[in-house]
């Protein structure tokens, strides 16, 4: 399939007649994108107005993909699809933002990518030509998130609103389905749609700082070698995490092992601020 060849596409992408937002951005991010790697113009369109016999890529749950007997009801939200149809290509998924995610999909493995709020990687192409295309995936984990203090920066220093939709934006666009705070909030998915306190260094949670009083060695020690109560699950709660018997008690015990936990935080075991320990 050759979607262009020396500035010129005979492609159209086609959106579904009730597009989504997602489904309207990831429109504009294939043309977008394809467009400065081709230097073809690839124009958005409804897909009411595709002639018999265009070319085109169907972004969205279009009549065109259900003619190629998708069954939306069994995608769940996230889930993608990538396929060839002839000459044409579907790129869609379960409502709202598995379209959104097909188009990126397909981004990526062209070799586009979103690396910052304000830098892309997109390489330059003569011919641009896709092989058989047969792919439907979701994402391995259900709730993915960075934690890299732009929400909390926001909030201090009031950017311009350009700022913060291009963050949410370069978020979306490598499938971050969590959110710092509310004034970066986009997108938010299973354990980051459901309220969790805290989003992380969450261990203090299982052990109770009422075994502070028979197990002091359970949790952490200050810079004078002290080791201090924790004041709640919350606050000053950080853990010995070089003590066997508690991380046995910790992921064997009463701990993890058993907890029924559903959020893992890949992240250093502890951070002090204002004199607090979360762990």
């Amino acid at each position: 399939m050759e979607l262009a060849v020396g500035g010129r596409t005979q492609y159209v992408i086609a959106l579904a007649d009730q597009p989504s937002d997602y489904d309207r951005q990831a429109a504009s991010d294939l043309s977008c994108y394809l467009g400065k790697m081709t230097a073809a113009e690839f124009k958005v369109v409804p897909e009411s107005q595709v002639s018999a016999g265009q070319k085109a890529v169907f972004v969205g749950q279009t009549d065109f993909a259900r003619k190629a007997d998708i069954d939306f009801g069994s995608f769940t939200a996230e889930e993608w699809l990538l396929k060839r149809a002839g000459d044409n290509l579907i790129l869609s998924g379960g409502k709202p933002i598995g379209s959104f995610y097909a188009a990126w999909k397909l981004l990526n493995r062209l070799g586009c990518y979103a690396l910052t709020l304000d830098q892309d990687a997109i390489p330059e192409c003569q011919r641009l030509t896709i092989d058989s295309l047969d792919e439907r995936g979701r994402p391995a984990f259900d709730g993915r998130m960075v934690w890299d203090g732009f929400g909390g920066y926001f909030i201090e220093y009031k950017p311009d609103k350009s700022v913060i939709d291009a963050y949410r934006l370069w978020k979306l666009r490598n499938g971050i389905n969590g959110r710092q705070y509310s004034i970066d909030k986009g997108w938010c998915y299973s354990v980051f749609a459901i309220p969790h306190e805290p989003q992380f260094h969450s261990f203090s949670l299982y052990v109770n700082p009422a075994l502070f009083d028979s197990h002091p060695e359970y949790f952490w020690m200050n810079g004078q070698g002290k080791r201090l109560k924790p004041l709640s699950f919350r606050r000053r709660g950080s853990l010995c995490m070089s003590n066997r018997e508690m991380a046995n008690h910790l992921f064997l015990g009463a701990g993890l092992g058993h907890s029924g936990a559903y959020l893992l935080a890949i992240c250093s075991h502890g951070w002090q601020c204002g004199g607090q320990f979360m762990g």
